[in-house]
């Protein structure tokens, strides 16, 4: 069934706008507990409209806050203070009760012998080094594979950041109303570069918001254990294709996703992040990132819209119709899965345009992509049928 949850609204981020990283990082856990009830309970019927209120299952008694976990760390030639600092807030967490998968994506003695070191004797850690190096969105798949069943809950960690003492044990309880729960974060710098210090506002958002702009970063995120029987395996991958993307859009189309407004961990900018936080860009900025990757040319960008960032979307419309009864948000999904531009697509997109959720340019690429998808598979197809004709004899 469609969870469909309206975004924070702008008074709520005003309230934590005059506040600074540090100010966040030197507030208590009492005072955090009291902002989360305050704020995030006692004020979702008066942010919420009631268009979109629903009952959402709940478990009895505030059972998930008491039900052991697990976390899952990918590592990748990591650096070795960020990954000491890492596993050691991991390791500091005031909800105890997990088991910590550590995956190391390739072969690497010393990343493996560098983890062992750092947690010692503590059993609730277990290395798992795989032979192939597969990247962090397989690694993640490969990973999450391992959950046991018995676990009620997931934590995704990358290897680079640093975790508040209080994270899991302000994030697991909203489960109890949601398959998945996120926080904000204080994207700190380190080894040269600028962030500012400023705080992350994720938000909420629809379905259908959600396939055009993702809101989701794993780090920051946990999840129920079962959200894993509809995510596994993960869809075919572009380059646009992100984990914490696909398991955002599960929840959504589930019991739906739950927002703390504090940061709960510090999110370490540096020159060897996989992903990194995204900063404001100019239309010429895009255009011409998307003009690096595509090798330049109007043609060439248009293709690489279609071929990366609209498929990724349509790889995730398919496998979530094909796995999940109930998925589709007024057609939207099964437009996106048509693969191809389409009066159903236009309203949708439009609309979250119009209601300010999604930012407007990439929107209109997605709809760029969907427009060029035809051409491409054509001559995706001529391509194909010329390789399987017979070579004439000279």
């Amino acid at each position: 069934m469609l969870s469909s949850v309206e975004p924070l609204s702008t008074t709520t981020h005003s309230t934590f706008a005059g506040r600074s990283a540090d100010q966040y990082r030197r507030r208590g856990t009492a005072l955090l507990y009291v902002t989360v009830i305050s704020d995030h309970v006692l004020g979702m019927m008066s942010r919420v409209p009631n268009s979109t209120r629903r009952a959402v299952p709940r478990a009895q008694g505030n059972e998930t806050d008491r039900m052991s976990g697990t976390v899952c760390l990918a590592v990748y030639r990591p650096q070795a203070d960020l990954l000491r600092v890492q596993l050691e807030s991991i390791r500091a967490q005031t909800l105890q009760d997990w088991e910590c998968l550590v995956g190391i994506d390739g072969t690497d003695p010393d990343a493996r012998a560098a983890v062992e070191q750092i947690v010692a004797e503590d059993r609730r850690f277990r290395v798992i080094e795989y032979p192939d190096n597969v990247g962090f969105y397989r690694n993640f798949e490969r990973l999450l594979a391992e959950v046991p069943a018995t676990s009620r809950w997931v934590a995704l960690a990358d290897q680079d950041d640093a975790w508040f003492s209080e994270k899991l044990a302000l994030l697991v309880p909203l489960l109890d109303g949601a398959d998945l729960a996120f926080g904000q974060a204080v994207v700190v710098s380190h080894g040269g570069v600028d962030t500012s210090r400023t705080v992350t506002e994720r938000r909420s958002t629809t379905l259908a918001a959600a396939f055009i702009d993702n809101q989701v970063t794993g780090s920051i995120s946990v999840f129920r254990r079962s959200l894993l029987d509809i995510a596994l395996p993960m869809p075919d991958a572009t380059d646009s294709a992100f984990h914490d993307h696909w398991l955002g859009v599960c929840a959504l189309a589930g019991n739906g996703v739950a927002v703390l407004p504090e940061p709960v961990q510090d999110y370490i900018q540096h020159s060897g992040n996989v992903i990194g936080e995204e900063r404001r860009r100019t239309v010429a900025d895009r255009l011409r990132a998307l003009a690096g990757r595509s090798g330049g040319g109007v043609g060439s960008g248009l293709d690489y819209l279609s071929a990366h960032r609209w498929r990724w979307r349509v790889n995730m419309a398919t496998t979530l119709l094909s796995r999940q009864d109930g998925a589709d948000a007024r057609g939207f999904v099964t437009a996106v899965a048509a693969d191809r531009m389409s009066p159903a697509l236009l309203r949708g997109v439009g609309g979250e345009i119009l209601s300010r959720r999604v930012p407007p340019l990439r929107a209109l690429g997605l709809l760029a992509g969907a427009w060029r998808s035809p051409r491409l598979r054509g001559a995706d197809a001529g391509r194909a049928e010329a390789a399987r004709k017979p070579i004439a004899p000279e």
